[in-house]
């Protein structure tokens, strides 16, 4: 998933790092560019109120934003994956 990109969330400047075009190419490609751009700027705010954090993404990711961010984008009530939304349409 993310073998070139570091990612990184800067807690100073409230900022991501690292997403550059070809992974945000990926993401937008799988989820859709409004759920890829609602879910970051979501977590930007959230981020705000959660200094120790990036504790939980050493521990519970082993270190990797990305794996982070995937899990968001896939718990977003608004992603619907497209072999899913077929079969929805089929029946």
């Amino acid at each position: 998933m993310n073998r070139y990109n570091k990612v990184e969330f800067d807690f100073e400047l409230w900022s991501w790092h690292g997403i550059e075009k070809d992974i945000m190419n990926k993401w937008c490609k799988r989820f859709g560019e409004e759920i890829v751009s609602s879910t970051l700027n979501g977590l930007r705010e959230w981020l705000k109120n959660k200094p120790d954090f990036e504790e939980t993404i050493e521990k519970g990711y082993a270190g990797n934003w990305v794996y982070f961010i995937w899990d968001c984008f896939e718990r977003n009530e608004n992603y619907k994956p497209k072999e899913r939304e077929a079969k929805s349409n089929e029946g």
